[in-house]
């Protein structure tokens, strides 16, 4: 299940309770569903709290988030998972990771200290 947690961006500024999206966590969890939150307007703040799943006091499985990372200085995006998930793509071994190897492909060191300087 994809959702951008409590604003639904796309298609308009549309905003749902928060018992809807733990609702939403309940039923994944019972149904053994990843959910996926869409950060990526909603982060950092932008709803009041650093993050959108924080007013429904959840944990996605997988987080994508972007946009106000660094920011505003350059584009950046990150995708974090739970350690369940991460196990599961990386047979256990995160440095073994299908996806590590596509975490830096230009190996340009410009972005990584941005977001580090802005929120610390």
């Amino acid at each position: 299940m994809i959702l951008e947690p409590i604003v639904q961006g796309a298609g308009g500024m549309r905003f749902y309770c928060p018992q809807y999206l733990r609702r939403i966590r309940e039923l994944c969890d019972a149904h053994d569903v990843l959910l996926i939150a869409d950060e990526i307007a909603t982060g950092f703040g932008r709803t009041g709290k650093l993050f959108a799943c924080e007013h429904a006091a959840i944990t996605p499985d997988i987080l994508c988030v972007g946009k106000a990372l660094t920011g505003g200085y350059m584009t950046l995006a990150a995708t974090l998972t739970t350690q369940r998930v991460a196990h599961g793509i990386s047979d256990k071994d995160p440095a073994c990771s299908c996806m590590a190897r596509r975490l830096w492909p230009t190996r340009w060191p410009v972005p990584s200290p941005t977001p580090v300087s802005n929120y610390c």
